[in-house]
């Protein structure tokens, strides 16, 4: 009677062994998670390198070319001198 409950005794302390390694596994899964989430929340908060879309209108006297609004309303007096073709 001794052994059965010897071999009782071993069986549970590997179940029980098997059990704390799989929850060190879940709390290892657990950080890694969170250092990832934290990371991103980093880069997000950071902001990103992209920029707001280049705003762009029809090129006048360019039969429906677009270009950017800006070039144009910076100095649209030498827009139309260049596109002339004068300088």
């Amino acid at each position: 009677m001794a052994s059965a409950g010897g071999g009782g005794g071993r069986s549970s302390s590997k179940a029980k062994m098997k059990e704390e390694e799989e929850e060190g596994l879940g709390g290892a899964a657990l950080v890694v998670g969170a250092a990832a989430l934290a990371v991103w929340g980093i880069a997000t908060w950071f902001g990103s390198s992209e920029k707001e879309p280049e705003k762009m209108m029809k090129a006048p006297g360019q039969g429906g070319r677009y270009m950017p609004r800006k070039d144009f309303e910076q100095n649209p007096s030498d827009y139309f001198r260049k596109q002339r073709g004068k300088k």
